[in-house]
Formats: C-alpha cells, structure tokens, sequence
C-alpha cells in the first residue's frame, strides 16, 4: 500500500485547518489514532510531528 509524501499531508493539513479557523469552523481529526492514516500508532508514538504541530496551531 502506497501512502501520500508526509510534505503533500502536512500541506493539506495546513490548508484545511488555515480555512476552517478563517472561518471560525470547529474541526477534529478523525484519523489521528488509527485507521492506517494515523498521526500517531496505539502507543501514542507521534509518527507525523508537523502535522500534529498544525493540528495544536503551532
């Protein structure tokens, strides 16, 4: 299985999450934990910590 290049993720993220907080739209993260896209595995290791930066508005 093939995944999408972690700078084409971070970039999404950062889109999405810029346009919703434009427009004062509450959003979470489905895929955080789980699922086989996750930010992080089951023991919470943080497998893409740019995008958890961009998720916490760092």
């Amino acid at each position: 299985m093939t995944t999408t290049p972690e700078p084409s993720r971070s970039n999404w993220y950062r889109d999405v999450v810029f346009i919703l907080n434009k427009h004062n739209v509450p959003y979470t993260s489905f895929d955080y934990k789980g699922a086989g896209y996750s930010v992080v595995n089951e023991n919470m290791t943080i497998h893409y910590p740019n995008i958890v930066d961009i998720l916490l508005g760092k």
